[in-house]
């Protein structure tokens, strides 16, 4: 067994008061002006949107996590148009939750283990990801990290599916970042690679009945009323 992480407690750099040097705008309005720093400063992650609007949204999402400025930015990501949280920031997250009693996470042979412990809670929760499952998830092999670091990348899943089962509140239900990019495609400036307008019409025409021709529609729709008639009782009233 290959030991990747072994804590029974919390590390003493996770329970410091760091308030002092949290960059955190306290209102909407110093949040937007951050927003529009951040872009016209070109500090704005590349997998972020451009415009201060969208910027201000990612930010807003890691202050909701309870990450500072410099955390977000570079522990925010978006993908498929969804902000996600990458792996190591979830697992400071997670440490840091008052429920969080320990993560465990190791690779024996060729299956990666993630284990996480909650106070109140009897049964530790622990997840794996094996060889075989990322054979089956087609990406055993794939060129990039699949193929640099594979334990990191198992290692990477095992954790992904044990901190968001065990600490859902913590994660404020944010999937992680590694796993989305496996999973969803890329999308960068909200720009994702789906079917035009008139694509999505036309496939929303396709899936409609075929109507009758125009012969049929004559012979089997009534008038409401006689065009001639109603012209003949108007000209008697007149």
């Amino acid at each position: 067994m290959s030991e990747i992480v072994k804590a029974e407690h919390k590390p003493e750099i996770m329970t410091k008061d760091t308030s002092a040097l949290r960059f955190v705008p306290n209102t909407p309005e110093g949040v937007f002006r951050l927003a529009q720093l951040t872009v016209k400063s070109g500090m704005a992650p590349k997998q972020w949107p451009t415009h201060a609007e969208g910027v201000f949204m990612c930010l807003a999402t890691g202050f909701e996590l309870g990450l500072n400025y410099t955390q977000t930015i570079n522990g925010i990501m978006i993908v498929n148009g969804r902000p996600k949280v990458w792996g190591d920031v979830a697992l400071a997250l997670c440490w840091r939750h008052a429920s969080c009693m320990s993560i465990r996470e190791w690779i024996d042979k060729e299956t990666a283990y993630c284990e996480c412990i909650r106070k109140g809670n009897n049964e530790p929760i622990v997840r794996k990801f094996t060889v075989d499952d990322a054979k089956k998830a087609g990406l055993w092999g794939k060129s990039g990290p699949w193929s640099q670091y594979p334990n990191r990348m198992l290692q990477m899943r095992a954790r992904a599916f044990a901190l968001r089962d065990a600490f859902a509140d913590a994660l404020n239900g944010m999937g992680i970042a590694e796993e989305a990019l496996d999973t969803e495609m890329f999308v960068a400036d909200g720009q994702a690679n789906v079917p035009s307008k008139a694509e999505v019409a036309q496939s929303k025409i396709d899936l409609l009945p075929e109507l009758p021709q125009e012969t049929d529609i004559e012979t089997k729709v009534k008038p409401l009323f006689d065009v001639d008639e109603l012209a003949a009782q108007m000209g008697d009233k007149q």
